[in-house]
């Protein structure tokens, strides 16, 4: 790991002087992002933990997609020598996995914002005018849903200055953008956005459609990834990480088996098994099942090298090779392509000997064949320091960062050994890169399995699966199936609940229907009739059932309050809440109803001696005794009516809720039970109460 360097800036210096010093400290003193980098190149290339890198250190116009490098025009000084100092500083400080998108992108459209608003590219004439400048640029030119972490990145630029007295003016500055999901659920917007973050149904059904009916090497292994991302919400680069035999079972509580996958979460999440819901669980085996068939020789020929480093492999057949200081033509496209290469293949044999003098982009050291009387020959030394530099950067490791070496990957193949428009080189490994997934699912569109099967979306364009949008649609599924959000964080491998809010696509019509579900269902408040027979406790798992909405017997009937939404607010004050049923029938019941209205009679004559008496607030207690005894005589009437039929559900509603004040004073009577105080009742003056109903069949059963 390299050492770290802390910049510290010298007040007693001026901002030039600090610049100066802090490109001096990252181009001599730092060693992020390569050891031997030379910081005075304009262009960066280096071999990253699961990827290729090339920062370009060129202007906005100069580095657009398709542009060449020897087509880009570098920053302009002072600038250049900031931005790289910046992002060589920061890769120590606050590393990311992609130091060419984010920061540099914005360090483009910085240098731009200068030129124009203060005529020179110079870092130290930052103002709030300039960064205001800039963030007019990104609004113009990128897209709404990235302008957010867009301005975090020209934030960090602003505090970065600020901080290291990098510029002349002191500025305090807060970018402008928001996060584009600003919670609204409805209209043309939302839909284009949701959209664009899931996959078309077109795409799915293909995908599906290829994953059954592939037979070549390059259809099973790019439909086989795309069949895992549908397995679970994942990161490519997490399903690029799985190691060979990831699958996981466990019995589950019920007796079922539960099948998962160990993960190892991409963001900061704890390494988890993800379990897969139990209709895929024969597509994630089949897939993984496919994927190991066609990349078990990688994994030997991995662990071949790991075990003879400084050896090139050659198979038993041609093992006679290492003996003979020269190669001949033939012999070397065996070497290279395989010891079944037809020796009179002039295409195998032209390939490798454009392959050894340096005539592709695999071959770093150029060499030439010496003649040998008639017959082209290769020094085999010479071959095998060329086909040893092909070894991928970070050998052993394919993921240096998780410990995983390319003998324990589930994607490591023969060079070339999925990929249709490619030779396979059968002495040299590779991963499969994330940027081949994406151009297999449609980025490139020569490339496109979709286009080489004929599919294309129903308005004759061409099918592009974003890797993302499978994670997103499983989301939205988990949503919609009311999977609690502490679930669905665990499932998708996050640190916080609070970032499934970003994969939450939820429109206003799906919520109206949950909510109808909920509490406007024809279900929602019935309550069983009482059984007969006795009731004993039951097991938790039981309990979990969808077998009713819950609820709790009170002294009077039933609650069907749903507590998994809201504590009730009316504890112990059951006959002032709607959310109260009597049934009758159930003789108990009955009994502390007719009891209750004793009581309350009683109580009400307490109340209007003491109104006689003028006592302040009396008139209050009267008015709410009175209203309950006229409610309890209304309810005991219904039970009392012999058309009502036994196990009839009877419930007030529109009943006005009890304050806890209210409460209070009612425990604090009863439990004195002192008729000569004076009543102090601070209380809201109660509406006319309803009278108790039954359900519309039984009053037509009463008539």
């Amino acid at each position: 790991m390299a050492d770290i360097v802390l910049f510290t800036p010298k007040p007693e210096l001026d901002a030039k002087r600090n610049l100066e010093e802090f490109i001096r400290v990252a181009s001599t003193q730092l060693k992020t992002i390569q050891v031997d980098l030379n910081f005075e190149e304009n262009i960066w290339s280096y071999q990253g933990t699961n990827r290729n890198h090339k920062i370009r250190f060129g202007t906005t116009a100069s580095t657009k997609k398709g542009m060449k490098d020897h087509q880009m025009v570098p920053l302009t000084e002072p600038f250049l020598g900031f931005s790289k100092a910046y992002i060589r500083y920061q890769q120590g400080m606050a590393p990311v996995e992609t130091p060419e998108t984010h920061r540099l992108l914005v360090l483009r459209v910085l240098h731009d914002a200068l030129i124009e608003c203060v005529g020179t590219a110079d870092i130290t004439a930052l103002t709030p005018i300039v960064l205001d400048g800039t963030s007019v640029r990104l609004k113009q030119t990128y897209a709404l849903s990235s302008l957010a972490s867009y301005g975090h990145a020209l934030k960090q630029i602003a505090d970065f200055v600020q901080k290291n007295l990098l510029a002349f003016t002191p500025f305090a500055w807060k970018a402008p953008f928001k996060n584009d999901n600003n919670g609204t659920r409805v209209g043309d917007d939302f839909y284009k956005h949701r959209d664009k973050k899931l996959p078309s149904p077109t795409a799915l059904a293909s995908l599906a459609q290829i994953f059954c009916d592939a037979s070549e090497p390059e259809d099973i292994m790019f439909s086989s990834i795309g069949a895992l991302l549908c397995c679970g919400p994942a990161r490519i680069s997490e399903v690029m990480a799985l190691e060979t035999n990831p699958e996981h079972e466990e019995q589950a509580s019920d007796g079922s088996m539960k099948f998962g996958l160990r993960w190892r979460p991409a963001k900061g999440g704890a390494s988890q098994v993800k379990w897969i819901p139990e209709p895929m669980h024969e597509v994630a085996r089949e897939a993984l099942l496919r994927i190991r068939s066609l990349t078990h020789r990688g994994r030997e020929l991995a662990l071949w090298y790991e075990q003879n480093p400084g050896r090139m492999y050659l198979p038993k057949s041609l093992e006679h090779l290492r003996l003979r200081p020269l190669l001949s033509r033939s012999e070397l496209a065996q070497v290279l392509y395989g010891e079944d290469v037809d020796v009179n293949d002039a295409t195998r044999r032209n390939g490798a000997n454009q392959w050894f003098n340096g005539g592709s982009e695999e071959t770093p050291i150029p060499s030439s064949g010496a003649e040998v009387g008639k017959i082209v020959a290769y020094p085999y030394a010479t071959v095998e320091r060329k086909v040893l530099a092909m070894l991928p950067a970070t050998f052993p490791f394919i993921d240096k960062k998780r410990g995983i070496k390319f003998s324990d990957a589930l994607f490591v193949t023969e060079r070339g050994g999925v990929q249709s428009d490619y030779c396979k080189y059968v002495c040299m490994i590779a991963s499969v890169s994330r940027a081949a997934v994406i151009s297999r699912f449609g980025a490139t569109p020569s490339s496109s399995i979709f286009e080489r099967h004929g599919f294309r979306e129903d308005d004759g364009s061409s099918i592009q699966l974003k890797t993302h949008q499978p994670r997103h649609y499983l989301n939205m599924a988990a949503q919609i199936n009311h999977m609690s959000q502490l679930d669905i964080a665990l499932w998708s491998g996050r640190r916080l609940v609070a970032q499934n809010r970003q994969y939450d696509h939820i429109s206003g019509r799906d919520l109206a229907l949950r909510a109808e579900e909920i509490v406007g269902g024809a279900t929602s408040a019935q309550v069983p009739a009482i059984l007969q027979t006795p009731h004993f406790l039951v097991t938790r798992s039981h309990f979990r059932q969808p077998s009713g909405v819950a609820g709790h017997t009170t002294e009077f009937g039933h609650c069907v309050h749903d507590f998994t939404m809201l504590p009730c607010t009316l504890f112990r004050d059951c006959l002032n809440c709607d959310e109260h049923v009597c049934v009758k029938g159930d003789a108990v019941k009955e009994a502390a109803l007719r009891r209750h209205l004793d009581e309350t009679r009683e109580l009400l004559k307490e109340a209007q001696l003491v109104q006689a008496e003028e006592n302040y607030g009396a008139d209050r207690w009267v008015e709410h005794q009175a209203k309950t005894m006229e409610r309890l005589e209304e309810l005991i009437a219904i039970l009392d009516n012999p058309k009502v039929p036994d196990g009839a559900v009877i419930r007030s509603r529109g009943m006005p809720g009890a304050s806890r004040i209210e409460q209070a004073t009612q425990r604090r009577i009863f439990a004195l039970k002192e008729t000569d105080k004076v009543l102090k009742v601070v209380s809201r003056t109660p509406n006319a109460l309803p009278k108790p109903s039954i359900s519309p069949d039984e009053e037509e059963d009463a008539a």
